[in-house]
C-alpha cells in the first residue's frame, strides 16, 4: 500500500534524484566540500542517536538554512526534504493510531504532515535551527494522536460521523521586492520601478564595484545568467517586460555572493562575531555549515534583518549610477 509518506519520499526523490545532495550550500557546483551524501544516507544521518550529537546538530542547522533560503524564492524542495527525513520516525505511530483507533492511514499521515509544515511555517524566526527537528516531530506526533482521539476504539470508522473545521495552515512568508520608495507617494508603478533601480545604482556608485556590475549586466542581457533569483513573477507586473522580457530584472541581493562568513554578518549588524553567532543560534537569521566553517546565506540574512531587496531593471541601475557619477547616461557607464 502506497501511503502519503511514500508519495512524499517519491516527490523528494524526483527533485534530488539518485545522485548526491549538497547539505552545505544546497548547490554542489558551488560547494567547497567534495563529498556529499545520497538521499538514503542523508535520511539516516538526519536522525543520529542522541539529540546532542554534534554532527546531527550541524546537519540540521544546514538543512534548515537551505530550506529557509529556498523558500524565499518560492522553492519548497528544502522544506519537503526535511519532512521526508522525519517521516521514518512517524510511520510506526501512524500505524499504531490506525490499529488502535480504526482511522484511515492517509488521514492520519495527512494530519501529521500538515502539523509539521505548520510548525515549520510558525518557526520562521526566533526558533533555534537545532530545535526544528524536535519541534516538527513533536507537532507530527501530537497531530496523529489528536486525530486518533476523534475515533472510538469500540466501533469501525464507517459508523463514525463527525465534522471538523479545517485548521488554518498558516501563511509561509515569501520574499517580496521591497521598495525604497514609499508606495503611497508614487502612484505609477513604472515610475516607482525606475526610482528603485536608480536608487540602487546611485548607492553602488559609492563603491568600487562598477566594473563587476557592468559584467553582471552584460551577462543578463546576453542571457548568460539564470532566471530571476526570487519568486516567480507575472511579467505583467514588470513595467518593461514587454520590451526586454523579465530576464533583464534581478534582485539587489543577486549582486552579492550566495553566502558570507559570520564575521561579515557581524559587521553588517554592528555587533561582535560572538553576538552574531548567538543571534543565529537563537534563530534570528539563518546559517549553515561548510565543513567546519559557519556561513550565512545572504538572501536569508537580508530578509531576516529587514534589509531591502528590491527587484530592479539593469537599465535603471546603470542610469542611477551614471547620474550619481556625473555621466550623461548609461552609455557612459
Amino acid at each position: 500500500m502506497v501511503t502519503i509518506f511514500d508519495r512524499i519520499d517519491e516527490h523528494v526523490k524526483s527533485i534530488f534524484g539518485d545522485g548526491p545532495v549538497c547539505i552545505h550550500l544546497g548547490d554542489i557546483e558551488k560547494c567547497e566540500i567534495k563529498r556529499h551524501p545520497v538521499l538514503p544516507e542523508l535520511r539516516k544521518a538526519a536522525m543520529p542517536k542522541g539529540s546532542g550529537h554534534a554532527i546531527g546538530i550541524r546537519l540540521w542547522e544546514s538543512l534548515v538554512a537551505i530550506g529557509r533560503v529556498r523558500e524565499l524564492v518560492g522553492d519548497s524542495s528544502g522544506k519537503m526534504l526535511i519532512v521526508s527525513c522525519l517521516t521514518p520516525c512517524l510511520r510506526s505511530t501512524a500505524w499504531r493510531v490506525v490499529r488502535d483507533r480504526r482511522a484511515e492511514i492517509d488521514d492520519v499521515m495527512s494530519e501529521m504532515v500538515e502539523a509539521m509544515l505548520r510548525a515549520w511555517s510558525e518557526s520562521a524566526k526566533g526558533v533555534p535551527p537545532r530545535s526544528m527537528r524536535d519541534r516538527m516531530m513533536s507537532a507530527g506526533f501530537d497531530a496523529g494522536y489528536r486525530y486518533g482521539k476523534k475515533f472510538s476504539p469500540e466501533c469501525p470508522t464507517e459508523h463514525i460521523d463527525f465534522f471538523a473545521a479545517e485548521e488554518d495552515s498558516g501563511h509561509i512568508s515569501s520574499l517580496k521586492a521591497s521598495s525604497i520608495i514609499e508606495p503611497g507617494r508614487v502612484m505609477d508603478s513604472a515610475t516607482a520601478e525606475i526610482l528603485r533601480g536608480e536608487a540602487v545604482g546611485a548607492r553602488l556608485s559609492q563603491f568600487d564595484t562598477l566594473e563587476r556590475l557592468k559584467r553582471f549586466h552584460d551577462d543578463i542581457r546576453a542571457c548568460r545568467r539564470g532566471a530571476v533569483g526570487g519568486p516567480v513573477l507575472n511579467e505583467a507586473e514588470l513595467a518593461r517586460s514587454w520590451i526586454s522580457g523579465a530576464n533583464h530584472y534581478y534582485y539587489y541581493s543577486d549582486l552579492f555572493p550566495l553566502y558570507m562568513d559570520m564575521c561579515k554578518a557581524a559587521d553588517v549588524l554592528g555587533v561582535s562575531e560572538s553576538t552574531a553567532r548567538r543571534m543565529a543560534r537563537n534563530g534570528e537569521f539563518p546559517y549553515t555549515w561548510v565543513g567546519r566553517r559557519c556561513v550565512v546565506p545572504v538572501k536569508g540574512f537580508m530578509m531576516a534583518s529587514k534589509i531591502p531587496d528590491p527587484l530592479v531593471h539593469a537599465d535603471d541601475v546603470e542610469n542611477g549610477a551614471a547620474h550619481a557619477l556625473g555621466f550623461g547616461g548609461p552609455s557612459s557607464f
